[in-house]
């Protein structure tokens, strides 16, 4: 998937997460590649979620592509923050979908036809 990445800019890179803005292809698509160990006492894991969330407002980010390739270890424990924290404060549309897919192009058709229907 680097290969794909190289086309768009990267807003943001910290430890845990690397954010890709499409806008110029696709606006209101972001990629956000997660990686590393993700723990809650880990304070820049921390920092990157709500980094995350703060780039993707500013870019008006609907749609996001994450890439989970890099990403090492996922507790309960974050799962819980996530689903309490990141989720409810990164969404924008009233909707969140998570459809696994097995390539780039299959997620980046899905949200070219999800971001369609809400533009």
């Amino acid at each position: 998937m680097l290969d794909v990445l190289e086309k768009y800019s990267t807003v943001y890179d910290g430890p845990h997460a690397t954010l890709y803005d499409c806008g110029t292809e696709v606006p209101h698509l972001t990629i956000g590649r997660w990686k590393g160990f993700f723990r809650l006492s880990d304070s820049k894991f921390i920092d990157d979620m709500w980094e995350s969330i703060r780039v993707m407002k500013e870019l008006g980010t609907i749609a996001i592509i994450s890439d989970h390739s890099e990403l090492k270890v996922v507790s309960q424990d974050v799962l819980d923050w996530l689903h309490d924290n990141w989720y409810p404060n990164a969404q924008k549309t009233g909707e969140v979908k998570t459809p696994r897919f097995g390539d780039f192009y299959s997620a980046y058709a899905f949200c070219f036809e999800f971001l369609g229907k809400h533009q």
